[in-house]
């Protein structure tokens, strides 16, 4: 079952008059060419300058070798093109076989389909891969890189991976949006993930007062974000 919604195009919503830099649909190639012409109709309407930066998350059910040539068209209306590892596979080598095992040089092969057919108007668009536990590849025309996630080992702080892949494609958006840094980003993504999966729901915020900084699950981002890259250094990732 699919729930369709329909928003009048100039009235308000939950997300404001669509006038943000960085947007994620989580829909079909259809819906989102559909909804990223509605997006450029309006910004040129009510004259909001530059075009947005846009991530798009594919619909889970949506993605199949029947639906290939229709996700790989929809990738020149994004500049970031996300699904997880599973959706990649099933999109390049069908259901059967493509969520059958994890292998990276299968992935970086099945991520290039989209980049040599071209993610964004000029063709510099990423693909970046959320792969769970294994972490997550970025790619673009200057190469693969793969990124471990925070929680590397298993532990007890890991409670619930629901909703970890959204967590990390917020975190990336909202950092790549910032400095365009595809690395930065990925960094973020993995902090933003760790805080979503130690808990069943959200985490927990503690807001920043005159003395202290904002906390999540009592830890600063910030923090955890330096432990992150100190420990890549560590390991010669970076």
């Amino acid at each position: 079952m699919r729930l369709r919604v329909h928003k009048v195009e100039d009235k308000p919503s939950t997300r404001g008059l669509l006038v943000y830099e960085d947007t994620i649909f989580g829909t079909s190639p259809d819906d989102l060419v559909a909804q990223v012409s509605a997006l450029r109709r309006l910004r040129d309407r009510y004259k909001i300058p530059g075009r947005p930066l846009i991530f798009w998350e594919p619909a889970p059910l949506t993605c199949d070798i029947s639906t290939l040539i229709a996700h790989l068209d929809a990738c020149k209306h994004v500049d970031v093109f996300s699904p997880n590892h599973l959706e990649l596979g099933y999109l390049v080598e069908g259901k059967e076989k493509g969520g059958s095992s994890f292998s990276k040089p299968a992935i970086e092969s099945q991520a290039r389909t989209f980049l040599h057919y071209g993610v964004g108007e000029n063709g510099q668009g990423l693909v970046v891969v959320r792969c769970g536990e294994h972490g997550s590849l970025t790619l673009s025309g200057s190469g693969a890189e793969w990124l471990p996630p925070f929680y590397d080992k298993p532990t007890t702080r890991v409670v619930d991976p629901t909703g970890a892949g959204n967590a990390f494609l917020g975190g990336f958006a909202a950092e790549f949006q910032e400095t365009g840094d595809a690395r930065e980003a990925s960094i973020c993504g993995a902090v933003a993930a760790s805080y979503a999966i130690e808990q069943f729901g959200i985490p927990k915020l503690s807001r920043n007062t005159y003395f202290s900084e904002e906390l999540w699950n009592g830890t600063s981002v910030r923090a955890r974000a330096e432990e992150f890259k100190q420990r890549l250094a560590e390991a010669g990732i970076l």
